[in-house]
């Protein structure tokens, strides 16, 4: 059962929500007068545009203008945070991190309702980003503090006061992390004790809801890496991205003129039908290569495989345990346009 966030989306997609009783329905490129963006919802066309060079990252919002990106620049940031999420170090982290997730899941009770966000997910993702990042175990509350105000207008970036705090709280992080190297300072911190947490809330809430999948994961658990990407996929957990054209450009049998917006809707894109047979189905032994929400080409996520790694290590450690569980408390939805979660995910759990 879930409780509707009344709050209103901008732009607003119901069918995109991740508890909708009506899937999304890819479309052909067209025009949003209201929102003044080209708004893509077929896969083809979003992997299309994270490919072609004359798209840059850039905002949602109507009225907002976004300066270009330095080419070079953007590189350097890339591969300084390459050579600090190294293959090597997320592996150290992950023998780290796997009998912590195990030990967790011990304390989690079988007889009463339990919140896998705050008794569960954010502690141990909590855990993890001080041995990441190096931070001092006092100084957590209060980062915890700002990276969920920049999560937070992160999520829905058209509310004005959210933006206003999550600037803010930008600041107070990058002035605490500015000693750091590339990729183990602010961003890290807020990826690892929000977005996590809420990507993980999104993906154990679509395993509640298919308990046969959630079976199979529990009797063969060496499943769940190969089940990522198709668990990201069916979660729901980021709606929207933002792009502007820096040169006249196509997409398709369409023209896009320079200084144009588009949205993309990678909601809608993973349940396209011609790349996904039974698209709104949850199959965990599904091969679902190339989901859109780490994004591709010259804009993927560098941070991917640490956060693939985390997201298999919680989810790892919670299926071996449980061969049973649903959801005990109503979902209330948090977040915006450009993500949605759960506020709590309250779920009663069987040991195995």
């Amino acid at each position: 059962m879930t409780v509707p966030n009344r709050t209103r989306l901008i732009p607003s997609w119901p069918e995109d929500e991740p508890d909708s009783a009506v899937r999304p329905t890819p479309a052909p490129l067209y025009f949003d007068q209201e929102l003044g963006a080209w708004v893509l919802t077929s896969y083809a066309d979003i992997y299309a545009g994270f490919h072609n060079p004359a798209l840059s990252p850039g905002s949602t919002k109507k009225d907002k203008q976004v300066g270009p990106i330095d080419p070079e620049s953007h590189r350097q940031l890339r591969e300084s945070t390459r050579k600090a999420l190294t293959r090597e170090k997320i592996e150290e982290w992950e023998s780290d991190l796997r009998p912590k997730a195990a030990a967790a899941t011990a304390t989690l009770s079988t007889y009463a309702p339990v919140d896998l966000l705050s008794s569960y997910a954010i502690p141990v993702c909590l855990s993890l980003a001080e041995t990441v990042t190096s931070v001092p175990h006092g100084e957590v509350p209060l980062l915890f503090e700002a990276a969920q105000a920049v999560s937070v207008s992160a999520a829905e970036p058209h509310d004005s006061d959210l933006s206003e705090k999550g600037i803010l709280a930008d600041q107070f992080l990058k002035k605490h992390f500015k000693s750091f190297p590339e990729g183990l300072g602010d961003s890290t911190f807020v990826a690892i004790t929000q977005t996590i947490p809420r990507l993980l809330s999104n993906i154990w809430y679509a395993l509640t809801q298919v308990p046969s999948q959630w079976k199979l994961l529990h009797d063969r658990p060496e499943l769940v890496e190969l089940s990522l990407a198709e668990l990201i996929r069916c979660s729901g957990f980021l709606r929207i991205i933002g792009r502007h054209a820096t040169a006249d450009t196509q997409i398709g049998d369409v023209c896009i003129p320079k200084g144009d917006k588009l949205i993309f809707r990678l909601a809608t894109a993973h349940h396209d039908p011609r790349r996904y047979p039974r698209p709104n189905e949850l199959f965990v032994d599904r091969t679902a290569k190339g989901i859109l929400s780490f994004g591709a080409g010259a804009h993927s996520c560098v941070a991917a495989g640490l956060i693939r790694m985390v997201l298999a290590s919680l989810t790892v450690a919670l299926v071996v345990r449980f061969s049973k569980i649903e959801i005990a408390r109503p979902v209330v939805w948090r977040g915006g346009s450009t993500f949605r979660s759960p506020e709590s995910l309250w779920v009663r759990l069987q040991a195995s």
